[in-house]
């Protein structure tokens, strides 16, 4: 008796599951020089603030910040239709300056410095 292979019934493989929610989608992916040089600055001088942006609006995960900034990172990001990304506040003497995480397009960037500046 010869055992022979069944095919699938599906012309494409399955997609895999989305990630779930609070997890990062690319948990498992290689760390790019960027952002092994990031890490190592983050490392040596931590952030002053971070906020962590996700479907349901804005919310300080470390630091110190007034309501009303988180406020309008999360006013901008459902503007932009943003589901995910992370702010940083990059303490430089008296200035405070924003990086942000991959995710978050450059284009986008901007109307969060914009809302920075207009509520510091």
């Amino acid at each position: 008796m010869t055992h022979t292979r069944r095919r699938s019934s599906h012309a494409n493989p399955p997609k895999p599951a989305p990630a779930q929610p609070g997890r990062a989608a690319n948990a498992f992916q290689p760390v790019t020089p960027a952002g092994l040089i990031q890490r190592l600055r983050f490392w040596l001088s931590p952030p002053a603030f971070t906020v962590e942006l996700d479907a349901d609006g804005a919310r300080l995960v470390q630091g110190r910040l007034p309501d009303r900034v988180v406020a309008e990172f999360a006013e901008v990001a459902r503007l932009a239709h943003l589901t995910a990304g992370t702010i940083y506040g990059i303490a430089h003497g008296d200035n405070t300056t924003l990086e942000f995480s991959p995710n978050i397009p450059h284009n986008h960037r901007q109307r969060f410095r914009n809302a920075w500046g207009f509520v510091k």
